[in-house]
């Protein structure tokens, strides 16, 4: 009965181990290469988004841009305002300051003292009349002048007000146009994000695999190398122990032909019947 060579099983059981380990490392680099595919086609995606997000930008930036050029220039305005606010009344108080009536008496005063011949004292009375109808002049123009300025200031605040709300209205409705793709770039920048995590458990796993293999792989080889010396150094011994079984086994049948030899011959000599066995033992001696 033949016997199995316990090379050739441990061989096929390394086979079957390293198998299993290349199925196990070859399923995670698949997966790799579905999650690689993925990536590049969220990438493609968000491209194309990007590209239209960034051809709308331009009317978005103008309307932005008008809006704060309107609203520094509004600053400026309170900036300039603010000092006219303190010394503006809340109300107007007493009898409102005839400007025009007070420039043509002045004018008419002076004239008198030009060109009439007055006393000194008269004189001098009119001349305090014009000073102090001077000083109620200066300060109706200065008061008018105030509030004419204050009055303007605020209606061009308001309308710079208006047209840099008009300006963000605009900018708004430029930028609500895209809400749709902008939350599209959001979900495809955070999905990409996700796989390229994925990506990277997935490689690591990838590179623990393959190690793992190649460790095997090596172990298994230098197992096989041992076992097959082994087989061999068994296959050495069995011949070995079956060539020495021959050399004895012949050199028994040689010890027993020569002395069944000196039996025949012996037979001769004394002229006694020869058996079969003995003529077939003594042509045995012969031949060798």
């Amino acid at each position: 009965m033949t016997e199995l060579n316990p090379v050739n099983q441990e061989a096929k059981d390394i086979k079957e181990a390293l198998t299993q380990k290349h199925q196990e490392k070859e399923a995670w680099f698949q997966k790799k290469d579905v999650l690689k595919k993925e990536i590049l086609a969220a990438i493609q995606e968000i491209r194309e988004v990007k590209k239209q997000l960034d051809s709308a930008r331009p009317a978005q930036n103008q309307w932005k841009i008008e809006r704060d050029k309107y609203n520094k220039i509004t600053k400026e305005l309170i900036v300039q305002i603010k000092p006219l606010q303190g010394e503006l009344p809340a109300k107007p108080s007493g009898a409102r300051i005839d400007v025009s009536g007070i420039q043509r008496t002045i004018e008419r005063l002076e004239m008198k003292i030009e060109t009439e011949v007055i006393k000194f004292e008269k004189e001098k009375e009119l001349m305090t009349k014009i000073k102090k109808l001077k000083k109620q002049l200066d300060e109706g123009l200065s008061s008018l002048e105030g509030r004419n300025q204050y009055f303007e200031l605020s209606k061009e605040i308001r309308e710079v007000k208006r047209k840099a709300d008009e300006a963000h209205k605009k900018f708004i409705e430029e930028r609500e146009k895209n809400k749709e793709q902008i939350e599209k770039f959001s979900v495809l920048n955070k999905k990409i994000n996700e796989l390229k995590k994925q990506q990277e458990e997935v490689l690591q796993k990838c590179m623990e695999f393959k190690q793992e293999y190649a460790v095997i792989a090596e172990h298994a080889r230098e197992e096989f190398e041992e076992k097959k010396k082994e087989y061999r150094k068994h296959v050495e011994r069995r011949k070995q122990d079956y060539s020495e079984k021959q050399h004895h086994r012949q050199e028994q049948n040689k010890k027993f032909l020569e002395e069944r030899s000196k039996t025949v011959e012996e037979k001769l000599k004394t002229k006694k019947k020869l058996t079969t066995e003995d003529i077939i033992t003594f042509q045995g001696a012969n031949k060798d």
